[in-house]
């Protein structure tokens, strides 16, 4: 069998698959890739929260409305919330150094990943939840127990409070 000038021309122009190696190199960048890519879209979408918060308040607060790191892995509504509260406050002369609701919710989630809540905080929790749920104006939802008894009357608006102040000091620390 004798190999011909375009037979040469055909084997030099095939395409020689990548090796192994190659390919999981490929697979990571396109991994990257996507996941800079949904960075840059959930961004481009919390702004457009951001905006509409702003027009809903009627006050220009762009700069007071970056989104704290402990509220990146929950949803929008979350970020809503923080951002509708952060929009309230300036219409009102309020303090923008103490934390939202949904800023306190954020943090006893990450905390409740690292260890169980104690019945106080899992109270507390689901009273920062409900002002969440109400500032939206949004139903709470059925599945969630909300029959936390107080350890004295008031406890809920005392550990909120405190709560409050301690994720609005370190929202201020971190930037």
């Amino acid at each position: 069998m004798t190999t011909t000038q375009g037979d040469l021309f055909a084997a030099m122009t095939e395409p020689i698959p990548p090796p192994p190696e190659c390919v999981s190199i490929q697979q990571g960048i396109a991994d990257v890739l996507e996941s800079s890519w949904r960075t840059v879209a959930s961004t481009f979408d919390r702004m457009d929260i951001a905006v509409e918060e702003m027009d809903r308040a009627g006050v220009d607060c762009f700069h007071a409305l970056l989104p704290p790191p402990c509220l990146g892995e929950l949803a929008d509504r979350f970020y809503r919330a923080h951002a509708r509260e952060l929009c309230l406050r300036v219409a009102s002369g309020g303090d923008l150094a103490i934390g939202t609701l949904a800023e306190v919710v954020a943090a006893l989630h990450g905390a409740s990943l690292r260890a169980p809540l104690t019945h106080d905080g899992t109270g507390l929790q689901s009273r920062a939840f409900r002002g969440v749920m109400d500032l939206l104006g949004e139903p709470m939802p059925p599945w969630l127990v909300d029959d936390w008894r107080e350890p004295w009357d008031g406890a809920w608006d005392e550990m909120l409070s405190d709560a409050r102040r301690e994720v609005g000091r370190r929202r201020g620390s971190q930037g």
